[in-house]
């Protein structure tokens, strides 16, 4: 590899390899600490509305746990 140009190629693979690398990492970062995508975003779409559909499902949905009535028989 005596060529410059075959240099600047391997040079810009590396940094989109980091670039993709830093971001995979912030996304995991992000997801870990339980925010999303839509967290930061102003824009009305489709799937912000129906994750927030089903978020209010869920939270007005209650389901009891069985697990004491199992312990008294």
């Amino acid at each position: 590899m005596n060529d410059w140009q075959q240099w600047a190629v391997v040079f810009i693979l590396l940094g989109c390899a980091a670039w993709t690398a830093l971001h995979l990492y912030h996304s995991y970062r992000r997801n870990k600490q339980g925010k999303t995508i839509c967290d930061g975003c102003t824009a009305q779409c489709g799937l912000r509305d129906a994750k927030n559909m089903n978020n209010q499902k869920e939270s007005t949905t209650f389901v009891p746990c069985n697990s004491d009535a199992t312990n008294e028989t």
